[in-house]
This record gives C-alpha cells, structure tokens and sequence, in this order.
C-alpha cells in the first residue's frame, strides 16, 4: 500500500519467553467495549507506519531520476515497516476469529459489511473522481471512459489503496466459517494451518513474480492473506510458544528489513521498478516471517490483555479508533503534500521529507477522521 506500480506490490501474487499468552485471554472493558491494550498499539503502529510507505513512496519510485542516496534512504524507512498491512489482518484475525466471542453468520455480516461497504463505495468514487480531475491514478482512469472505471473496480483498485478494503471484504464473508473450523481446533492444528497458508501465500507469491501473470482482481484480494488471518487468531490464542525472547525477535525483524532493503537495491537495478520491488510486497518471504515477529511483539507488551490509563494509553486508544479513518483519507492528503512540497533529490533532504511529512499527512488526516467520526450524516464514511 508505493508510486502507482509499487503500490501494487502488496496485492500482487504482496511475557518471557517461557510463559506464553494465555490460551484465550480474559476481556476487560472500558465504555461498554472490550478493549485490548495491546492491540490498540498494533493498531496504532501500523496506521503510522502506512503513512509512512506511502509519503516515501514517490522517492522510491523515482529510481534513476534522483541521486542513490535519497533513493536508499527511501528503500530503507519502507524495509522497516512492511510488516504494516499484514500486522492489519492478523489484528483482525485476533478477534473476529476468537472463540470467546462467538461469530453467527446473520449478525456479523449485518454489522461488519455496513462497515466495509459503504466506506468501500463512498471513497471508491470519491478517489475515481480525484484521479479523473486531476489526471492521476491507472491508465483505466486517466482513459476517464466507463470501461476504464469498471476496469479498476473489478481489479479491486479504485485507488491504490483501496485494495485493503476489498481484502477486508473477502474475510468478512468467510469469516462466520472459518471461526468456527478455528473454534474446535487445538493448538498443534491451527498453527500447522496457519504455517501452511502463509507458505502457499508465499509461494503464490513469488510464482506469480516469476511468471509474471496477472495480479489479483476485488473477488480474489483476500485468497493469499488468509494465512495471515489465521496467524492473527493463532498467536493471540496461544501466544509465541518458542523459547524466544522479545529482543531477539525484534533483532529478527530489523534483519529481515536490512536484508529486504539490501536485496531490493540489485533487484531494482536490474528489472527495474515494475518487477524489482518484489520483496517489498507483503507474501514476500522476508516481510511474511518479519510481519508474524512484529504481531508476536505487539501481544509482548503485556503478559495480558490490559486496560491501561494515562496519557499514553489514552493517545494509542485514539489512534487506534482513528486508525480506519486515517487510512481512507491520508492518500489525500499525501498527495496535496506532495504537490504543495516537491519530492526533493538529496539525502539529507529527504530525511526531513518523511520526517516532516509523515507528521504532517498523519495529523491533518486524524483531525479529518475526528471531524467525520462526530458527525451523525458522515459517521458511516469511516466505519462508525
């Protein structure tokens, strides 16, 4: 979720360590609403995160016209956090697929596709209809015809990041089945599940890369992060059973993003931006491994799940409730800083580039969120 071509990556073929998580953690409330502190700051790490990716993206996408040190340093803030929309699906595999929360099949979809649908049809026009004026977007969009716009809805990408939705979309309507297949299975079952569908995810992947064949379409979006969706509801029921402690893993994933970002700069010197970003995508086999350590993290904060108070739990509780507003509106928002800005060419300036600009895009997009969240005609634009 990178320029028009990179950011297709992504949906293209993309307690100590000898006491575990409890199995299924006790729920505490706060409002009426069971909240988990831990996934609140997973929640809040990754919206950041993705804005992060996508204020970064037009200087990755600038290979060969900008000077290598700007572009490196671009590659590098991307390697750290591709684990972003993975960690997103495995939070949502953590509690849509908890068996202390049962799923039946007429509620849930009530509930959850009101949710997805009307943001998935609101922003989808609101972004065809940016792209068409502003002369942006895929070749189907800047066509402006209505095959081109049909096009662009049947491949799941109205706007580059949009995809998420329809990804969203396709768990949802499976969910009410696979929670209940999850429910009765124990713990040696579901992991082996989940490790199996990430791998196929995996494989899928890099076949796709290799073969170059087509990307997935809205219907199939949510096929290959499957196994993400079940590593979510695995390790959130069972927690990290390997004897490993918490720095290790984080050690595990910044070599992981070192080697991502490594590798990336050969693959894009010789295939150029349209195949050699193939590890940034998110079924890569250095980002999968890195994503499940960052989630095993994330629910390591904290032995168990807890209502924290203070200023910093109220902030990540914020950014969490704010988190799906932020990601529908901030591509706005990126796209006005970048124009108002300019993409610079030096290292040194780039820096300050995402420094500034993630700050910035990420501000102005929660105060948009917040804005819509409290009135009752726009509430639904954002999930509410």
């Amino acid at each position: 979720m990178v320029g028009s071509r990179l950011r297709t990556a992504g949906p293209r073929r993309r307690a100590a360590a000898t006491h575990p998580v409890p199995a299924v953690p006790a729920p505490t409330r706060t409002a009426g609403r069971e909240r988990d502190a831990r996934l609140d700051f997973g929640r809040a790490a990754a919206i950041a995160a993705v804005v992060l990716i996508h204020v970064a993206s037009p200087v990755t996408d600038g290979y060969r016209s900008r000077p290598l040190g700007g572009w490196l340093i671009a590659i590098g803030a991307q390697s750290l956090v591709r684990w972003c929309v993975p960690v997103f699906v495995m939070l949502s595999g953590a509690l849509l697929l908890n068996p202390a929360r049962p799923v039946p099949a007429g509620p849930f979809y009530r509930r959850r596709l009101r949710r997805i649908v009307i943001p998935l049809l609101a922003w989808s026009v609101f972004y065809i209809a940016l792209q068409s004026a502003t002369g942006t977007g895929s070749p189907e969009l800047r066509s402006r015809t209505v095959s081109g716009t049909v096009t662009v809805l049947l491949a799941g990408r109205p706007s580059y990041h949009l995809y998420f939705l329809f990804l969203m979309l396709g768990l949802y309507l499976v969910t009410p089945f696979v929670a209940e297949l999850t429910r009765t299975a124990d713990r040696r079952l579901l992991g082996l599940a989940a490790t199996v569908v990430l791998l196929l995810g995996c494989a899928d992947s890099s076949i796709s890369w290799w073969t170059t064949g087509a990307p997935l379409n809205g219907v199939s979006m949510f096929v290959p992060y499957l196994g993400y969706y079940l590593a979510g509801c695995y390790l959130y029921r069972h927690g990290w059973r390997a004897a490993t402690s918490g720095w290790l893993l984080l050690l595990g994933v910044l070599v992981l993003a070192a080697g991502t970002a490594a590798l990336t700069v050969p693959l894009v010197a010789r295939y150029g931006v349209e195949r050699g970003y193939y590890l940034f995508g998110y079924l890569s086999p250095t980002v999968m491994p890195a994503a499940v350590a960052v989630f095993a993290l994330v629910l390591r904060r904290s032995g168990r799940p807890t209502v924290r108070t203070g200023r910093w739990a109220g902030w990540t509780r914020r950014m969490s409730d704010d988190a799906f507003g932020v990601f529908l509106v901030h591509p706005a928002i990126t796209g006005g800083y970048r124009e108002l800005v300019g993409v610079p060419t030096a290292a040194p300036a780039v820096a300050g580039y995402l420094i500034e600009g993630v700050v910035a895009v990420f501000a102005i997009s929660v105060v948009i969120t917040e804005a819509l969240r409290r009135l009752p005609a726009t509430r639904a634009l954002v999930g509410e």
